[in-house]
């Protein structure tokens, strides 16, 4: 996983984003290991979803989600694998036990 500090990515109101094993820190956000944590739970979705297949499922479940309830936030927490990473942010060595596909 490599840190990437820019201006750009993610959008404003957004401190970190994942892809792939990169993750893009927005300049000036706080990073903390809650925010590590949570980003690096991202980085194992995507290496168990073979990289190319998170972005749709994600994309899809965002779809679903904002349907279901018409509300940009709500939707972006009950993404599948944003649940899965708000859950266990605070658990300091949970990838080393974290069970594959726990998102699903």
């Amino acid at each position: 996983m490599k840190y990437i500090y820019n201006d750009f990515i993610p959008f404003k109101g957004y401190a970190a984003m994942c892809i792939g094993n990169l993750v893009f820190v927005r300049k000036g956000a706080r990073v903390t290991t809650t925010l590590m944590n949570h980003e690096a739970i991202h980085c194992a979705q995507w290496k168990e979803c073979l990289y190319i297949f998170f972005l749709p499922l994600y994309v899809l479940s965002f779809i679903w989600q904002f349907l279901k309830c018409w509300n940009w936030s709500k939707a972006y927490r009950n993404v599948c694998f944003e649940r899965e990473a708000y859950v266990h942010e605070k658990e300091q060595g949970y990838l080393s036990h974290r069970e594959r596909f726990a998102w699903a």
